[in-house]
C-alpha cells in the first residue's frame, strides 16, 4: 500500500527525500507550505508592475491572480520544494570579450533541470501516490518568494537569491506536490547590504523598489525581439551596454558572496568553447544553419540570431555592417 500523500511525512522520511533531491545536482533543496503568497509581496508586486518596471519582461503581466497561490498551478498543492542548481563555470569568457551571461555558457537549464529531475518525479509518484508539477521558470510562480519561504537562500540586492557554496550563480526550481512535507524555516536574512551590485550597475537598473528591467542589460538583450525603441537605444548605446552581447553578470561578479564560489559538477553547465570563444564579428556573417549548428540545445538559441546580431552590431558600432546579413 502506498504511504497517504496527505499525511506529512516523518523527519526521517523528509531528510531522506531531501538527500535524494540533493543527489540530482543541487546544492540547496527546502520545502514550504502551498499556501496564499503573502499580501505584502502581492502588493509589491502590483505596484512593481504598475510602476513599468517589468519593461520587456511583458510575460510578468499575464496570469497575475495565478502568482497568488500554488494550488492554481497544482490542484491540491501541499508542498512547494524550492530547488537550486549551481552554474559557476570553470572557465570565464575572456576579460576584454563582450558580455555573456555565465548561466549561458552550456546546456539550456530548462532542458538540463528537467532531465536531473525526471526520475525524481517518477519516485515521488511511485512511492508516495503524489501529483507533482516542476516548474524551471516556465510557470507564473514567483521562484525567489518560494525558495525564501523554503529557507534555502537569502535575497540580495541584485535581485537575486544567495545560496551557501554556490553564491547567486544558482538556477531556482521548484516542484509543486500534494505530498506533505512538515516546512523548514523561512529565511528572513538579507544579503551584506554592501552597496556594491548597485554602484556596479551601469545602467542603474537596480532600485529601491527592485529591478528595473527596461533599463536591465541582460533583458535588453535577450528579452526584446526586433528593434530597440528610443528608450532602450540609449541604454544599449552606453559604454556597457556597447560591451554586453547576451545577459549581463556585473551585479554577480562584484558581489562578496559569489566569492570564492566552487565551479558546477553538473556536466551539461559545463562552458562550450564556441561561447567562450564567440565574437560579434562571428555573427554579422553567420547563417541560421550555421548559428543552429553550434548553439542548438544552449540559451543563445531562445535570443536568436537576429536579436543576437542585432547585439553585434551595437557592440561593432556600425550599421554597415547590417549590408552583410545573408
Amino acid at each position: 500500500m502506498l504511504p497517504d500523500s496527505h499525511h506529512p511525512l516523518s523527519g526521517e522520511e523528509k531528510e531522506q527525500l531531501r538527500a535524494t533531491i540533493l543527489a540530482t545536482g543541487a546544492v540547496a533543496v527546502g520545502f514550504a507550505e502551498a499556501s496564499d503568497v503573502s499580501a505584502d509581496f502581492h502588493g509589491h508586486f502590483r505596484r512593481w508592475l504598475a510602476q513599468g518596471m517589468a519593461g520587456p519582461l511583458h510575460y510578468m503581466n499575464n496570469h497575475i491572480e495565478v502568482r497568488t497561490n500554488p494550488s492554481n498551478l497544482l490542484p491540491g498543492a501541499a508542498t512547494v520544494i524550492s530547488i537550486a542548481f549551481p552554474y559557476f563555470p570553470a572557465r570565464r569568457r575572456a576579460d576584454d570579450a563582450p558580455m555573456v551571461g555565465m548561466y549561458a555558457y552550456g546546456r539550456d537549464y530548462h532542458k538540463t533541470i528537467r532531465s536531473l529531475t525526471k526520475s525524481l518525479l517518477a519516485h515521488l509518484n511511485a512511492r508516495y501516490g503524489a501529483e507533482n508539477r516542476l516548474c524551471v521558470d516556465s510557470a507564473p510562480l514567483p521562484e525567489r518568494y518560494w525558495a525564501l519561504r523554503a529557507g534555502i537562500g537569502r535575497k540580495g540586492r541584485n535581485s537575486t537569491i544567495i545560496v551557501e557554496e554556490a553564491g547567486s550563480f544558482v538556477v531556482l526550481a521548484e516542484i509543486l506536490t500534494t505530498l506533505a512535507v512538515e516546512p523548514d524555516a523561512p529565511s528572513a536574512q538579507d544579503c551584506l547590504g554592501c552597496g556594491r551590485c548597485l554602484r556596479a550597475c551601469p545602467t542603474g537598473a537596480l532600485t529601491a523598489e527592485g529591478l528595473d528591467a527596461s533599463r536591465c542589460l541582460s533583458a535588453l538583450t535577450i528579452e526584446v525581439k526586433g528593434e530597440w525603441d528610443e528608450s532602450q537605444k540609449s541604454v544599449m548605446a552606453t559604454e556597457k551596454g556597447r560591451a554586453t552581447l547576451f545577459g549581463c553578470d556585473r551585479c554577480q561578479t562584484c558581489c562578496p558572496h559569489n566569492s570564492g564560489v566552487i565551479p558546477t559538477p553538473i556536466k551539461d553547465f559545463l562552458p562550450r568553447r564556441a561561447i567562450l570563444d564567440l565574437r560579434p564579428e562571428e555573427l554579422i556573417k553567420m547563417t541560421e544553419e550555421e548559428f543552429a549548428a553550434r548553439f542548438s540545445g544552449t540559451p543563445l538559441m531562445r535570443g536568436g540570431l537576429d536579436s543576437l546580431r542585432r547585439n553585434a552590431l551595437n557592440i561593432l558600432g556600425s550599421a554597415a555592417h547590417a549590408s552583410e546579413k545573408p
